[in-house]
């Protein structure tokens, strides 16, 4: 677990708001419409990249997807370092 005694250590809980792009594949997968599955999942990478260097670039200590990985997307963890756990979809 990361601590200080210098500072008090900062990250955010939650989603994050999603790129216009990708609101609009999630909603037609959402509403049963046709989508391009493959632009979805292309998409969904570039935000969480985009999510995760923002929240790096402004100092947060620990940083999150911002709720981007699709509820059922199976995961591996790869690595942990007190709360903070890096996963990558598999």
């Amino acid at each position: 677990m990361q601590r200080s005694t210098e500072r008090i250590l900062t990250t955010h809980i939650g989603s994050l708001p999603r790129p216009d792009g990708l609101r609009d594949l999630l909603l037609a997968r959402d509403q049963d419409q046709a989508y391009d599955q493959s632009a979805l999942a292309q998409r969904v990478r570039a935000a969480v990249r985009d999510a995760v260097k923002q929240q790096a670039d402004v100092g947060l200590d620990v940083v999150a997807d911002g709720g981007y990985i699709m509820p059922g997307t199976r995961v591996q963890v790869i690595e942990v370092e007190g709360n903070r756990v890096v996963v990558k979809e598999v």
